[in-house]
């Protein structure tokens, strides 16, 4: 008779992984039209079918379609950054729980998801999630929650 196991444990958080074996919408039919670090939220580029690039100046939370996730492709560059190259197929999780990297403290029963469409001071990095507008460089996602409390900068659970 064969025995199953599971593992009752979390997994240590990743960037860009996936977070369970539930329910998702990942879509890999997207083209970089730069390059895309894994865990950052991308929106649809205006006037190319299956392009996506890192939110900017001007983006507003109904163009944003999801997060980059990883694959096991891909490797990291000499600067330690895992990304996908420009022009490269994108795996783009449009629902599900992911992983990105969230530059500030998070109470998810207090705190909203925004996202950084101007980068700022250090560790502020476009298409990054925080708590607040920073002073207009970010915008409200609400269709995105953060699940875990962080004290700091750190790996959200998203959904």
């Amino acid at each position: 008779m064969s025995q199953t196991s599971y593992n009752l444990n979390s997994p240590a958080l990743q960037l860009g992984m996936k977070l369970d074996a539930a329910f998702d919408l990942v879509e890999g039919s997207w083209a970089a039209q730069e390059v895309l670090p894994i865990g950052r939220v991308v929106r649809k580029t205006v006037g190319i079918d299956n392009g996506v690039e890192l939110p900017a100046v001007g983006t507003v939370a109904a163009d944003l379609i999801g997060a980059v996730i990883s694959e096991a492709s891909l490797i990291a560059d000499v600067n330690g950054l895992v990304a996908y190259d420009e022009n490269a197929p994108v795996n783009v999780m449009r629902d599900g729980k992911m992983v990105p990297w969230c530059e500030t403290a998070f109470d998810p029963d207090t705190d909203t998801v925004h996202v950084r469409i101007v980068a700022g001071g250090a560790g502020e990095l476009v298409g990054q999630i925080r708590n607040d507008v920073d002073g207009g460089d970010a915008i409200a996602w609400p269709n995105a929650t953060v699940r875990n409390t962080l004290a700091g900068a750190g790996l959200a659970e998203m959904s």
